[in-house]
Protein backbone atom coordinates (compact mmCIF):
# COMPACT_ATOMS: atom_id res chain seq x y z
CA UNK A 1 0.00 0.00 0.00
CA UNK A 2 3.02 2.38 1.02
CA UNK A 3 4.43 1.17 -2.39
CA UNK A 4 1.24 2.44 -3.96
CA UNK A 5 1.34 6.09 -2.59
CA UNK A 6 4.61 6.55 -2.88
CA UNK A 7 4.40 5.32 -6.44
CA UNK A 8 1.21 7.76 -7.27
CA UNK A 9 2.91 10.76 -5.27
CA UNK A 10 6.44 10.29 -7.90
CA UNK A 11 4.19 10.22 -10.56
CA UNK A 12 2.17 13.24 -9.81
CA UNK A 13 5.15 15.09 -9.27
CA UNK A 14 7.01 14.23 -12.12
CA UNK A 15 3.94 15.22 -13.89
CA UNK A 16 4.30 18.77 -12.30
CA UNK A 17 7.28 19.29 -13.18
CA UNK A 18 6.68 18.05 -16.60
CA UNK A 19 3.43 21.03 -16.77
CA UNK A 20 6.32 23.50 -14.89
CA UNK A 21 8.96 23.12 -17.82
CA UNK A 22 6.32 23.08 -20.53
CA UNK A 23 4.96 26.23 -19.45
CA UNK A 24 8.30 27.88 -19.23
CA UNK A 25 9.21 26.37 -22.65
CA UNK A 26 11.93 24.13 -22.36
CA UNK A 27 9.32 21.46 -24.05
CA UNK A 28 8.33 22.47 -26.98
CA UNK A 29 10.91 23.89 -29.88
CA UNK A 30 10.32 27.80 -30.46
CA UNK A 31 8.95 28.65 -33.84
CA UNK A 32 11.69 30.42 -35.64
CA UNK A 33 10.92 31.99 -38.72
CA UNK A 34 12.09 34.90 -41.12
CA UNK A 35 8.74 37.18 -41.82
CA UNK A 36 7.49 39.93 -43.99
CA UNK A 37 5.83 41.11 -40.93
CA UNK A 38 7.49 40.89 -37.95
CA UNK A 39 5.13 41.06 -34.51
CA UNK A 40 5.46 44.92 -33.40
CA UNK A 41 8.03 46.17 -35.22
CA UNK A 42 6.24 46.01 -38.71
CA UNK A 43 5.20 49.33 -37.43
CA UNK A 44 6.87 52.88 -36.11
CA UNK A 45 7.18 52.00 -32.25
CA UNK A 46 7.39 54.45 -29.60
CA UNK A 47 9.62 53.68 -26.95
CA UNK A 48 10.96 54.93 -23.36
CA UNK A 49 14.42 53.47 -22.69
CA UNK A 50 17.39 53.61 -20.44
CA UNK A 51 20.54 52.47 -21.71
CA UNK A 52 23.10 49.86 -20.02
CA UNK A 53 26.25 48.66 -19.81
CA UNK A 54 27.08 45.47 -17.99
CA UNK A 55 25.44 42.20 -17.35
CA UNK A 56 22.12 41.74 -18.91
CA UNK A 57 20.69 40.47 -15.49
CA UNK A 58 20.23 44.50 -15.45
CA UNK A 59 17.92 44.58 -17.89
CA UNK A 60 15.04 42.57 -16.36
CA UNK A 61 14.71 45.43 -13.85
CA UNK A 62 14.50 48.43 -16.30
CA UNK A 63 11.82 46.84 -17.30
CA UNK A 64 9.84 45.93 -14.93
CA UNK A 65 10.47 49.44 -13.06
CA UNK A 66 9.07 50.90 -16.20
CA UNK A 67 5.76 49.09 -16.64
CA UNK A 68 4.77 49.07 -13.42
CA UNK A 69 4.75 52.43 -13.15
CA UNK A 70 2.16 52.46 -16.34
CA UNK A 71 0.11 49.81 -14.25
CA UNK A 72 0.02 47.45 -17.58
CA UNK A 73 0.32 50.21 -20.07
CA UNK A 74 3.64 49.68 -21.57
CA UNK A 75 4.87 46.47 -23.03
CA UNK A 76 8.33 45.32 -21.45
CA UNK A 77 11.28 45.50 -24.41
CA UNK A 78 15.00 45.13 -24.15
CA UNK A 79 17.31 45.15 -27.29
CA UNK A 80 20.74 44.01 -26.87
CA UNK A 81 23.77 44.91 -28.97
CA UNK A 82 26.45 42.72 -28.15
CA UNK A 83 26.97 38.81 -28.37
CA UNK A 84 27.67 38.10 -24.51
CA UNK A 85 30.02 35.06 -26.62
CA UNK A 86 32.25 36.96 -27.56
CA UNK A 87 31.99 40.48 -25.50
CA UNK A 88 32.88 40.69 -21.86
CA UNK A 89 30.31 41.00 -19.62
CA UNK A 90 31.51 44.85 -18.81
CA UNK A 91 31.36 46.04 -22.32
CA UNK A 92 28.03 44.46 -23.07
CA UNK A 93 25.22 47.23 -24.19
CA UNK A 94 22.01 47.14 -24.31
CA UNK A 95 18.64 49.13 -23.58
CA UNK A 96 15.42 48.41 -22.18
CA UNK A 97 12.01 50.01 -20.90
CA UNK A 98 8.58 49.84 -22.46
CA UNK A 99 6.89 50.59 -25.66
CA UNK A 100 4.17 52.77 -25.86
CA UNK A 101 1.41 51.53 -28.24
CA UNK A 102 -0.85 54.37 -27.19
CA UNK A 103 -0.36 58.18 -26.32
CA UNK A 104 -0.54 58.76 -22.55
CA UNK A 105 0.77 62.35 -21.85
CA UNK A 106 0.72 61.18 -17.71
CA UNK A 107 2.70 58.04 -18.07
CA UNK A 108 5.23 59.20 -21.07
CA UNK A 109 5.99 62.47 -18.21
CA UNK A 110 6.21 59.48 -15.20
CA UNK A 111 9.06 57.77 -17.26
CA UNK A 112 10.82 60.98 -18.82
CA UNK A 113 11.16 62.07 -15.19
CA UNK A 114 12.27 58.17 -13.70
CA UNK A 115 14.75 59.06 -16.23
CA UNK A 116 14.00 56.96 -19.00
CA UNK A 117 14.20 58.28 -22.94
CA UNK A 118 11.72 58.46 -25.76
CA UNK A 119 13.12 57.05 -29.32
CA UNK A 120 11.03 56.16 -32.67
CA UNK A 121 11.90 52.40 -33.64
CA UNK A 122 11.34 52.84 -37.19
CA UNK A 123 9.31 50.08 -39.09
CA UNK A 124 11.08 46.66 -40.29
CA UNK A 125 9.75 44.68 -43.23
CA UNK A 126 11.65 41.51 -42.23
CA UNK A 127 13.11 40.15 -39.14
CA UNK A 128 14.02 36.56 -37.71
CA UNK A 129 11.19 35.76 -34.89
CA UNK A 130 10.87 33.84 -32.56
CA UNK A 131 8.50 32.94 -30.05
CA UNK A 132 8.72 31.16 -26.61
CA UNK A 133 6.49 30.74 -23.81
CA UNK A 134 7.35 32.97 -21.03
CA UNK A 135 6.57 32.38 -17.37
CA UNK A 136 9.35 33.84 -15.31
CA UNK A 137 13.00 32.73 -14.29
CA UNK A 138 12.71 29.13 -15.52
CA UNK A 139 11.94 31.12 -19.20
CA UNK A 140 14.77 33.43 -19.03
CA UNK A 141 17.43 30.35 -18.68
CA UNK A 142 15.50 28.59 -21.57
CA UNK A 143 15.72 31.67 -23.90
CA UNK A 144 19.49 31.44 -22.80
CA UNK A 145 19.99 27.92 -23.12
CA UNK A 146 17.29 26.95 -26.01
CA UNK A 147 15.81 29.17 -27.51
CA UNK A 148 18.61 31.90 -28.86
CA UNK A 149 21.47 29.01 -29.68
CA UNK A 150 18.10 27.31 -31.70
CA UNK A 151 17.63 30.73 -33.57
CA UNK A 152 21.24 31.04 -34.27
CA UNK A 153 21.53 27.72 -35.80
CA UNK A 154 18.46 28.92 -37.93
CA UNK A 155 20.41 31.97 -38.74
CA UNK A 156 23.54 30.05 -39.33
CA UNK A 157 21.56 27.70 -42.03
CA UNK A 158 19.63 30.16 -43.85
CA UNK A 159 23.33 32.68 -43.77
CA UNK A 160 21.46 35.57 -42.25
CA UNK A 161 22.91 38.58 -41.13
CA UNK A 162 21.90 38.64 -37.74
CA UNK A 163 23.58 41.07 -35.19
CA UNK A 164 21.02 42.96 -32.91
CA UNK A 165 17.97 41.32 -31.12
CA UNK A 166 15.29 42.65 -29.26
CA UNK A 167 12.29 41.01 -27.24
CA UNK A 168 9.47 42.25 -26.61
CA UNK A 169 6.93 40.71 -23.63
CA UNK A 170 3.53 40.11 -23.73
CA UNK A 171 1.29 37.92 -20.85
CA UNK A 172 2.68 34.33 -21.56
CA UNK A 173 4.95 34.97 -24.21
CA UNK A 174 8.54 36.53 -25.14
CA UNK A 175 9.03 37.42 -28.93
CA UNK A 176 12.72 37.65 -30.20
CA UNK A 177 13.34 39.47 -33.48
CA UNK A 178 16.56 39.68 -34.80
CA UNK A 179 16.06 42.38 -37.55
CA UNK A 180 17.37 42.24 -41.29
CA UNK A 181 16.71 45.76 -42.26
CA UNK A 182 16.97 49.11 -40.49
CA UNK A 183 19.41 47.46 -38.18
CA UNK A 184 20.93 50.60 -37.48
CA UNK A 185 17.94 52.66 -36.19
CA UNK A 186 17.58 50.36 -33.68
CA UNK A 187 20.57 51.59 -32.41
CA UNK A 188 20.10 54.06 -29.28
CA UNK A 189 22.53 57.38 -29.35
CA UNK A 190 24.26 56.34 -26.65
CA UNK A 191 25.89 53.03 -28.50
CA UNK A 192 29.56 52.92 -28.87
CA UNK A 193 31.74 50.48 -31.09
CA UNK A 194 32.78 47.72 -28.56
CA UNK A 195 36.54 49.03 -28.99
CA UNK A 196 35.13 52.99 -28.45
CA UNK A 197 33.46 52.18 -25.40
CA UNK A 198 36.68 50.06 -23.79
CA UNK A 199 39.02 52.83 -25.02
CA UNK A 200 36.04 55.17 -22.85
CA UNK A 201 36.06 53.39 -19.68
CA UNK A 202 39.94 52.78 -19.56
CA UNK A 203 40.43 56.86 -20.05
CA UNK A 204 37.31 57.14 -16.81
CA UNK A 205 39.15 54.50 -14.79
CA UNK A 206 43.03 56.24 -15.68
CA UNK A 207 40.96 59.72 -14.96
CA UNK A 208 39.85 58.56 -11.18
CA UNK A 209 42.89 57.27 -10.41
CA UNK A 210 44.68 60.04 -11.30
CA UNK A 211 42.28 62.46 -9.35
CA UNK A 212 42.59 60.00 -6.52
CA UNK A 213 46.25 59.91 -6.13
CA UNK A 214 46.57 64.09 -6.52
CA UNK A 215 44.17 64.12 -3.28
CA UNK A 216 46.57 61.90 -1.07
CA UNK A 217 49.29 64.77 -0.85
CA UNK A 218 46.76 67.18 -0.47
CA UNK A 219 45.37 65.38 2.55
CA UNK A 220 48.96 64.78 3.63
CA UNK A 221 49.78 68.28 3.48
CA UNK A 222 46.60 69.19 5.48
CA UNK A 223 47.60 66.94 8.46
CA UNK A 224 50.66 67.84 8.78
CA UNK A 225 49.58 71.41 8.75
CA UNK A 226 47.05 70.53 11.49
CA UNK A 227 49.82 68.41 13.63
CA UNK A 228 52.16 71.92 13.05
CA UNK A 229 49.58 73.83 14.24
CA UNK A 230 49.03 72.20 17.16
CA UNK A 231 52.60 71.97 17.99
CA UNK A 232 52.34 76.04 17.65
CA UNK A 233 49.33 76.10 20.53
CA UNK A 234 51.12 73.64 22.63
CA UNK A 235 54.68 75.63 22.47
CA UNK A 236 52.56 78.76 22.93
CA UNK A 237 51.24 77.11 25.98
CA UNK A 238 54.04 76.34 27.77
CA UNK A 239 55.62 79.75 27.20
CA UNK A 240 52.52 81.03 28.95
CA UNK A 241 52.73 78.59 31.56
CA UNK A 242 56.81 79.51 31.61
CA UNK A 243 56.32 83.32 32.15
CA UNK A 244 53.41 83.12 34.60
CA UNK A 245 56.14 81.25 36.75
CA UNK A 246 58.77 83.67 36.45
CA UNK A 247 56.12 86.67 37.00
CA UNK A 248 55.89 84.32 40.29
Amino acid sequence: MIYLVLLAASVAIIFYVYKLFKAAGWITPPKIEVTDSPSYIDKALTIFYKYNIGSYSNVSSLMCDAAKMGEGKGKPFGIYYSNPQTVPTHLLQSAAGVIIEESDETYEKDLLEAGYEKMILPKTSKSVEARQSFTGTLSIFALIYKTYPAIMEYANQQKLDTSISMEIYEDDTVIVHFPLDHVEEFLVPQYMETDDLEAKLARKKFDSSEGESESEPEKEFDSQAEEAEIEVENSGAGDKSAGDKKDD
